[in-house]
This record gives structure tokens, sequence and C-alpha cells, in this order.
């Protein structure tokens, strides 16, 4: 397992929050400025190499013209946190 310098962005933004809560991977995307799609297959792989945990949780997510809704996605945190 290789340490990219994406995966350390992304175990720093996630150092960034308390220790008990998870980010979905829109919002790590949004501090770290990237693109959602290349940072959700870099959280997957990171879960697969135990860095990081995830669950599935209940997310307020805005839409426009819809507004706000609950949603289940899968976050993230540290796994020396878990």
């Amino acid at each position: 397992m290789r340490m990219t310098q994406n995966k350390q962005l992304i175990l720093d933004a996630l150092a960034s929050v308390s220790g008990d809560e998870f980010l979905p991977a829109v919002t790590i995307a949004e501090k770290l400025n990237k693109r959602m799609s290349d940072v959700a297959r870099t959280l997957r792989l990171m879960d697969e190499q135990g860095l990081v945990v995830s669950k599935l949780r209940d997310v307020s997510v805005e839409r426009p013209g819809i507004g706000f809704y609950t949603r289940s996605l899968k976050c993230y945190q540290r796994a020396d946190v878990a």
C-alpha cells in the first residue's frame, strides 16, 4: 500500500474534525476542492486498506428546486479514531 498525496490530504481533512464525527465523501471533496468521484474512489480504497472506517449515516442534503431531504450516505472517519 502506497501513501499517496491524495490519501494524505484526505487523512488530514478527516483529522480536522471532532473525534466521533463521520464525513460524507462530498464534504471531504469540498474541503479539498477536488472532484467528488475521485475522492469517493480513493476513500473506498482507503476503507479496504484499513486507513479509514465507513458507516452509513442519515445526512440532510440540499437539492436546488427541491429543498432539503434526508438521505443515507456512506460516511468516513480516520481508522485510528475508531
